[in-house]
C-alpha cells in the first residue's frame, strides 16, 4: 500500500460528501435505467407469448414493493420526529431527500476513511460499495422494518441493488479522488 503524502481529514470528508452527492444522482439514474430496461424486457416477454399468469404474478410482486425504503424512512421521520403525517404529494420528494442525505453522509465517511487509509480505496471504491450494500440494504433496512427480509426477494433484486451500490461507490471514489488531486489538493 502506498502511503499518503498529505492527510487532511476535513478535506477528505468534504471531497467524499461532494462525491456522495454526485454519486447519489448517478445511482438514481442507473436505477431508473435498470427499471426502464426491466420494463422493456417484461414487455418483450409479454409480446413473445409469455403467459398472462406470469404477467399477473410480476405485477403483484411489483405492487407489493411499490413504496421504496427511502420513502418509508421519510414517513417514519415525519411521524416520529416532527409528529406530522407526510402528505402523499411529498412522499417521493422526501424519499429522494433521504436518498441524497444518506449518500452525502456515507460519502463523507468514505472520504474520511480513504484519507486515513489507502486500503479503503481498493478496487476504486467497489469494496466500499459492496460493504455498504451488505450493511444497509441487506441488513439494516430489513432489521428496521423498512423492507421485507432478504430471503423474500428474488436473486435478481439483490444483484440489481448490489450493482447500484457499486455504481454509487465507484462514482464517489472517482469524484473524491478528482477533488483531492485538484481543487482540494493540499
Amino acid at each position: 500500500m502506498r502511503r499518503k503524502a498529505y492527510c487532511s481529514p476535513a478535506k477528505g470528508i468534504a471531497a467524499g460528501m461532494i462525491g456522495g452527492l454526485f454519486a447519489s444522482w448517478v445511482m438514481s439514474e442507473f436505477q431508473a435505467g435498470m427499471a426502464r430496461a426491466a420494463s422493456k424486457l417484461k414487455q418483450q416477454r409479454a409480446d413473445g407469448g409469455w403467459s398472462v399468469e406470469l404477467a399477473r404474478r410480476e405485477a403483484e410482486q411489483s405492487s407489493e414493493s411499490s413504496e421504496p425504503a427511502t420513502v418509508k424512512v421519510a414517513v417514519a421521520i415525519a411521524e416520529n420526529v416532527f409528529h406530522q403525517e407526510l402528505p402523499d404529494d411529498y412522499k417521493q420528494r422526501a424519499g429522494d431527500l433521504v436518498h441524497y442525505v444518506f449518500g452525502v453522509a456515507t460519502g463523507g465517511l468514505y472520504g474520511l476513511a480513504a484519507e486515513l487509509s489507502p486500503a479503503v480505496e481498493t478496487a476504486s471504491g467497489a469494496l466500499f460499495g459492496a460493504a455498504l450494500w451488505l450493511v444497509s440494504d441487506e441488513t439494516m433496512v430489513p432489521l428496521l422494518g423498512f423492507s421485507k427480509g432478504p430471503r423474500e426477494y428474488p436473486v435478481s433484486a439483490h444483484v440489481s441493488a448490489l450493482a447500484a451500490h457499486l455504481v454509487y461507490a465507484i462514482a464517489t471514489e472517482t469524484t473524491r479522488r478528482f477533488l483531492r488531486q485538484g481543487y482540494l489538493a493540499r
